[in-house]
């Protein structure tokens, strides 16, 4: 099997029925991990569980460690471990706003993730299933 360098695990979602707003994961980074340019509508928080990283917004740093909570704007925003010898994990926790529901849907990746880990991240397997 080849390293991951990032996993998500998703434990309540609008498809699931429990809510039609909520949906609720864990991120595991990689070691040096790098996810996706992106940008979405809705907001979200990040209860940072354990690890340091950066969230960029708009060309702008934000630096983070375990324990902290992170607000993420509705903006183009990446996220990153800023650790080479270790993953960082947070729990998110995001509001789906209803329009999505009515098909008027506008969330795009800008940049795609890397397809090679980060160096030090090339043995990092996820604590848990990647769903």
């Amino acid at each position: 099997m080849a390293p991951r360098r990032t996993a998500g695990i998703n434990y309540i979602e609008p498809k699931d029925g429990l809510g039609q707003t909520l949906h609720i994961h864990l991120e595991e980074y990689g070691p040096g991990g790098i996810l996706q340019k992106h940008g979405h509508v809705n907001e979200a928080l990040f209860y940072i569980i354990d690890g340091e990283g950066t969230e960029v917004h708009d060309r702008v740093r934000y630096e983070w460690e375990a324990g902290d909570v992170v607000a993420v704007h509705n903006n183009v925003h990446q996220h990153f471990d800023r650790r080479a010898d270790r993953p960082a994990r947070a729990l998110v926790l995001k509001t789906k706003p209803m329009y999505m529901f009515t098909n008027m849907l506008f969330q795009k990746t800008v940049i795609t993730r890397p397809k090679e880990p980060a160096p030090g991240g090339e043995d990092f397997l996820p604590r848990e299933g990647e769903k």
